[in-house]
């Protein structure tokens, strides 16, 4: 712009031709070009080009101007072929790879070419910190039968280490399939692969299809997808579970459910233990609950086993048909088998070490309803041999029941002692000091009207999961072994007044007192 001012300069001073001015002008630029010695094959051929163009290009805010729009429709372009990209990569989520050559771990998956899914869904209270702590513990052998293991293990008295990148990977499907209840609400009505409400699925899908394309069979363990499958008031009973998203997301998968399941029998009282039993994550079980003498702590009051009253978490409100505190192992089953999935239902009663059968029901599991696991079976059964134990042991409320008696009479300074420390007290005064256990206290039993509806209930639960499957002999078998259960007084609650009324016990608590 500089070098054209001057040839205009220069041309306005002598009155001479058009074509004598574009000269001068032009021999003007050359002047300048040649004094500041540029590259011969652009800055000239830029000057000159330059003094032809229209004015308005020779401004800065021409020049600018063009450059803008020139910008602005490449940004317009990246941003077309980006979502085009997008859109591709979407797809390819959804879209099942070619399965043809995957690994055949056993005739079912040679049928289908798909690798295999196993899901176990609990329901809580059959097994599954044990299942879980076991299959952690087997991630290697898994791996040479080519599966890979994504679950809880994390649990005391679990010997199994897990890493970051395991927890996280959990962390990736327990939210996806439990817990992610925006997304659940955004699926409800999703209907193909293309519906951008998918798009809060995908770290999961894209860790479930990486191990889909590198041909390997995949393992999850997350008891609490019971809860979320069964709608259970503690996970959103108001919004329902994804079913159809959840299967067109796993169309290149062979499904199968896993479902454990115990007596109904058996099970409520387990269910009721677990809700009310002190754990480090229950804090007002930690503080006194008040009444009577005892100081209020805002503690918590633990509910009697058949009291039917306020919803609470008891065996006789778990009873109703139509309650929605807990899932059970039959109301799952049908729940699974209504989406038409293929599912591995394993009796955790039967196949248990204190029964008469050989073997676990982890061994079953392992050994016979999960297919392909030769080098995991047979490293089970060196643990088996070498030990055997529980994980997540019921633990009996017994003594929380008695302590929580004691401070309301005044026999217990709340202040002084601790609600937690009261139970440990009078657990080893019990258990270590005299020989006994928690049902060696005076009880509280069920009538007979009770036990028959627990044991009407749980007959119709067993219909419900075994179908044609159940007859007399299984029905009768079921009746010997809830007569067992009832004279073991796993269906008693402890009299905590009677304990009270004990001379022994009252000099307990003064010592305790001071």
């Amino acid at each position: 712009v500089h070098r054209n001012k001057m040839a205009g300069v220069e041309a306005s001073k002598s009155p001479t031709s058009t074509t004598s001015l574009r000269y001068r002008a032009s021999e003007r630029n050359d002047a300048l070009n040649s004094t500041q010695q540029p590259d011969e094959k652009h800055s000239g051929f830029r000057s000159r080009k330059l003094f032809l163009y229209p004015r308005y290009v020779q401004s800065r805010v021409g020049m600018m101007l063009i450059c803008t729009m020139v910008l602005a429709a490449a940004i317009k372009q990246l941003f077309a072929v980006t979502d085009v990209h997008e859109a591709e990569a979407h797809t390819a989520l959804l879209s099942p790879s070619n399965t043809a050559n995957f690994t055949k771990t056993n005739d079912d998956n040679e049928a289908t070419g798909k690798p295999i899914l196993v899901l176990h869904v609990g329901p809580p209270k059959t097994g599954s910190t044990t299942l879980q702590c076991t299959l952690a513990g087997l991630r290697d052998e898994l791996k040479k039968d080519g599966y890979h293991y994504i679950g809880r293990s994390d649990y005391s008295g679990c010997s199994a280490t897990t890493d970051y990148k395991a927890k996280k990977e959990f962390r990736h499907f327990a939210h996806a399939l439990v817990t992610s209840y925006d997304c659940h609400d955004k699926l409800k009505n999703f209907v193909h692969l293309n519906d951008t409400a998918i798009q809060c699925w995908e770290p999961f899908m894209q860790q479930l299809n990486a191990y889909r394309d590198s041909k390997t069979n995949v393992i999850f363990s997350d008891e609490a997808m019971s809860n979320r499958i069964a709608r259970t008031w503690q996970y959103r009973k108001d919004i329902p579970y994804p079913w159809e998203a959840l299967k067109l997301v796993l169309q290149g998968w062979d499904v199968r459910i896993l479902i454990v399941h115990r007596p109904l029998y058996d099970y409520l009282p387990s269910v009721y233990t677990e809700q009310h039993k002190p754990s480090p994550g229950k804090m007002r079980l930690k503080k006194w609950y008040g009444g009577g003498k005892c100081i209020d702590q805002g503690g918590k009051l633990v509910p009697e086993m058949f009291e039917s009253s306020g919803g609470q978490f008891t065996v006789a409100t778990l009873l109703k048909g139509d309650q929605t505190l807990y899932p059970t192992p039959a109301h799952i089953f049908e729940l699974c088998r209504q989406q038409n999935f293929d599912i591995l239902l394993v009796d955790m009663m039967k196949h248990s070490s204190s029964s008469g059968d050989t073997g676990s029901f982890i061994e079953e599991i392992i050994c016979k309803k999960i297919p392909g696991l030769e080098f995991t079976c047979s490293a089970l059964h060196e643990q088996m041999a070498e030990k055997e134990g529980r994980h997540n042991p019921s633990v009996p409320l017994h003594y929380d029941f008695v302590a929580v008696k004691a401070c309301q009479s005044g026999l217990i300074d709340g202040a002084l002692v601790s609600r937690e420390e009261a139970r440990k007290a009078i657990q080893n005064q019990q258990e270590d000091v005299r020989g006994l256990g928690p049902n060696d206290f005076p009880l509280i039993c069920p009538g007979e009207d009770m036990l028959k509806k627990i044991l009407d209930t749980s007959i119709l639960h067993e219909e419900r999961l075994r179908g044609n499957e159940w007859n007399q002999v299984r029905k009768e078998l079921h009746k010997t072994e809830y007569r067992k259960m009832v004279e073991k007084k796993r269906l008693c609650s402890v009299d905590a007044a009677s304990v009270l009324q004990d001379e022994s016990w009252r000099r307990f608590f003064l010592e305790l007192k001071r």
